[in-house]
């Protein structure tokens, strides 16, 4: 009985470490076609030589110094990221799948002409970056999980220093493209949901230093140009500038956040580039409890006390027009036309963006840097 026992045993073990060596194989030729697109595409790869493992349950290659660097859908806007360690793995129950995984301090910059540089320094406890073993030329997606990320913002976002550390408890999303979209088509579609998300004390005009919830919907619709890079594999590049002249909009569906009890604010709308590659738009951001929240921030010194004397007498105003009924006309009311609060505590307020400006009605709000989509 215990020979039969140990011959069943070291069966099961020879099996899966074929499987194991089978899909090391498969490893070694996905992380090839990986490179390849990616510098097909133009992109900068290189990492030192790593460690294999994973055995039994996934074959794994860990690279040391992974360094991508890049220019994203054919944009003047500079992408460079640095990590500790990469892990890729791949498991013999998901032969076609491949996992990214980040592991120790990652570095990510983002330099756009005319804009501040933006970097973060970023780790967690688990990051893992799902994606095809063999990325399709036109068609695909990605899917993220992370847990336990911690963000150290660099630049000018932080006010008191380069290590001011952001916490979230947990982050999921999706990536989607179609580059042989038409016009009517989403070409490329971003989907992230994040819980737990604590904000760092430098970091001012937050309306909570804990936002529960956060969401990204965004898609853009239109055609995309495809490029044949090499005669060895033919791959897609998503080019910002083919987008734009193919009428291509970016439709925000949700851009959202919820903190407090039942506060929170919404933006959604319609963005449709122009003839000199700007981004005009026009949005309806909601807010929630935005009296409560203008009482807390001023109560805890997050605002100046003109700041928040300013922004309630706005409060006010649109509260009087709707009841006086001048928002609806759009007539002489002293706030936007379309500016209104529900009967359940929320707000919705019209804002446009024209020329790079973000303006509540006539009123400028803020300058949103853009690259230049040619």
């Amino acid at each position: 009985m215990a020979a039969v026992a140990f011959l069943i045993a070291a069966a099961l073990v020879t099996a899966d470490t074929l499987l194991w060596l089978h899909a090391e194989r498969r490893l070694d030729q996905g992380l090839k076609d990986v490179l390849v697109a990616a510098r097909a595409a133009g992109w900068d790869v290189a990492a030192q030589a790593g460690t294999r493992g994973g055995w039994p349950l996934r074959a794994t290659l860990t690279l040391m110094r992974p360094h991508l660097r890049g220019h994203p859908a054919g944009l003047p806007t500079t992408v460079t990221w640095v990590g500790e360690e990469l892990a890729i793995g791949l498991s013999p129950l998901h032969p076609d799948r491949l996992s990214l995984m980040p592991r120790g301090t990652q570095a990510l910059a983002v330099e756009t002409p005319g804009a501040p540089a933006a970097a973060v320094r970023f780790w967690g406890s688990e990051i893992a970056l799902h994606v095809a073993r063999h990325m399709p030329d036109a068609k695909g997606a990605a899917t993220l999980d992370a847990r336990a990320l911690h963000l150290a913002v660099a630049g000018p976002v932080a006010a008191t220093g380069p290590d001011d550390v952001a916490t979230l408890a947990g982050l999921s999303g999706r990536v989607s493209w179609n580059l042989s979209a038409t016009r009517a088509d989403t070409a490329l579609g971003i989907s992230l949901d994040g819980r737990g998300l604590s904000l760092p004390p430098s970091i001012p005009w937050v309306p909570d230093r804990v936002i529960g919830t956060a969401a990204i919907r965004v898609a853009f619709t239109g055609p995309a140009r495809r490029d044949a890079v090499s005669a060895e594999r033919k791959t897609d590049s998503w080019d910002a500038g083919a987008w734009a002249a193919g009428g291509g909009r970016l439709l925000i569906q949700e851009l959202s956040a919820g903190w407090g009890n039942g506060n929170g604010a919404s933006l959604s709308g319609t963005a449709s580039p122009t003839a000199d590659g700007a981004l005009d738009g026009r949005f309806t951001l909601m807010l929630s409890g935005a009296d409560r929240t203008i009482e807390r921030m001023s109560r805890e010194n997050r605002i100046e006390p003109g700041t928040a004397m300013a922004a309630r007498a706005v409060l006010g105003l649109i509260q009087r027009a709707r009841d006086s009924g001048e928002a609806d006309r759009g007539g002489t009311a002293p706030v936007p036309a379309g500016a209104r609060p529900a009967a359940d505590d929320k707000m919705f307020l019209p804002l446009t963006l024209r020329d790079g400006m973000l303006r509540l009605g006539q009123i400028p709000l803020a300058r949103v840097p853009l690259p230049a989509l040619r």
